[in-house]
């Protein structure tokens, strides 16, 4: 499966020259991260988007930090520099503005904070307020619940794409099963490998990634084997209560 990265806030050149590394690394797609400066964020995506070319994947994660207008005014400014898509554009409560931006853009509109429940799904299909949704296996209680999440945006005509909570090995196997597993989901994923921003993991192999593209691990259930050395050096011993 293709995996895209994240691009973090930085000066012109150096996001420029960090997606340009990215590209050349194998990855698929790049996400933007936005800012509450919606015009410094037209400027970096022009930026990346002339380093890269036309033809590359290129989207945008303000993180809810626009308010409808500036959402509207960013997704104009950067309709004719292929804006792929534009992820949780402001407050996840604010459905109707969700709705709005969605109505009003050309550019898909993708929900991810504002879905954690399958109810949350609901919502977002009832008001039309994505045209995606974004599952996030740590979020939103495991397989169980994300399953009904896929279910309910594929019955509502929405797409979904897959997002992480930078896991490490055990939960990034379960990502890369369940997209697998759902054919709604959609590709480049938001995340390959715990080695892309971690120097150790608590498996015991790494995850088959290179070039860009992850693949299934192999063996039984996730495919992978706890190292029980290195869960208990990284371990801080604390109780995890769990509400059932």
């Amino acid at each position: 499966m293709d995996v895209g990265r994240s691009l973090s806030i930085k000066p012109l050149n150096e996001i420029a020259a960090n997606a340009e590394r990215l590209r050349n690394m194998g990855y698929k797609g790049l996400t933007l991260k936005g800012s509450h400066d919606w015009r410094g964020d037209i400027k970096r995506f022009i930026a990346v988007r002339n380093a890269l070319g036309d033809d590359f994947p290129l989207e945008i994660d303000p993180n809810q930090a626009y308010s409808v207008k500036e959402a509207l005014r960013l997704i104009r400014a950067l309709e004719t520099y292929d804006l792929e898509n534009v992820e949780q554009p402001c407050a996840w409560w604010d459905l109707d503005g969700m709705a709005h931006i969605t109505q009003m853009s050309s550019v898909p509109i993708t929900a991810d904070e504002s879905v954690i429940s399958p109810a949350d799904a609901i919502a977002v299909v009832k008001k039309r307020a994505a045209d995606m949704i974004t599952i996030k296996l740590a979020r939103s209680g495991g397989f169980f619940y994300c399953r009904k999440v896929a279910a309910i945006a594929e019955a509502g005509g929405l797409a979904c794409n897959m997002g992480s909570k930078h896991t490490f090995g055990v939960g990034t196997a379960a990502i890369i099963h369940f997209c697998a597993a759902h054919s709604i989901v959609i590709e480049p994923l938001g995340y390959g490998s715990p080695l892309e921003r971690f120097t150790d993991d608590i498996i015991v192999d790494e995850i088959p990634f290179k070039d860009g593209i992850v693949s299934l691990p192999e063996g039984p259930g996730l495919g992978v084997t706890l190292d029980d050395a290195k869960l208990k050096k990284y371990s801080d011993g604390s109780p995890l209560v769990v509400k059932v």
